[in-house]
């Protein structure tokens, strides 16, 4: 199982996989800078906003061409979420957890915050100060929400290899959303071929208190 320097290893060559599948391709002392460094010299050369991600059993990257967040989380911690809902998240959602049987609690936790991180990661906010500013709001067709302070968001929330995952996007409209899965990125022979297109399920809305 990998370790989270091995993981971040492994998110670095994901993310160049997943940029030379966009036509975007980093040279070699490009790819071992810094990551904030990193972003920042894609975004101003290409556009492409960048977001990585990593968590037990799964690595991700995201790009668009706004503002994106991405956030995974493992399952099989043993954790009080309640007192951590208490912490992190608004009182009704804290309520709402708590509510539950002990044995869905990890579960909707896990899929609160990481739409919640997802949204600070794309807002340059903070996970200690941030997080029980915003509100899970589902809708199953319009997965759009405006915001007074931030704007249009775009949030999607799904399971991921097991896992679960939140993507957040700052976008005008309603985005193409595709989603793809490369099994072996850490592989000499992964390239853009490599990748496999996932079945996107599961929108979600945002809303700051």
């Amino acid at each position: 199982m990998a370790g989270r320097r091995e993981s971040s290893e492994i998110a670095r060559r994901l993310l160049g996989v997943a940029l030379a599948a966009n036509g975007i391709h980093l040279t070699a002392e490009q790819s071992v800078c810094p990551a904030l460094e990193l972003f920042k010299l894609i975004q101003e050369h290409s556009g492409v906003e960048v977001s990585l991600a990593h968590c037990r059993g799964l690595v991700m990257a995201g790009l668009a061409p706004g503002r994106i967040g991405i956030d995974c989380e493992g399952p099989g911690r043993n954790r009080s979420w309640c007192e951590m809902a208490d912490l992190y998240f608004s009182a009704d959602e804290a309520r709402a957890i708590r509510s539950l049987p002990v044995n869905q609690r990890e579960a909707a936790f896990l899929r609160h915050w990481t739409l919640k991180e997802s949204m600070v990661k794309a807002t340059r906010g903070s996970v200690f100060t941030d997080l029980n500013r915003l509100v899970v709001e589902r809708s199953g067709e319009d997965p759009c929400a405006r915001t007074a302070e931030q704007g249009t968001w775009f949030a999607w929330q799904g399971r991921l290899a097991g896992c679960t995952a939140g993507i957040v996007c700052a976008l005008p409209d309603r985005p193409d959303l595709r989603l793809f899965e490369c099994p072996d990125p850490c592989s000499s022979n992964a390239s853009a071929e490599c990748f496999r297109e996932l079945e996107a399920q599961g929108p979600g809305l945002f809303r700051l208190m």
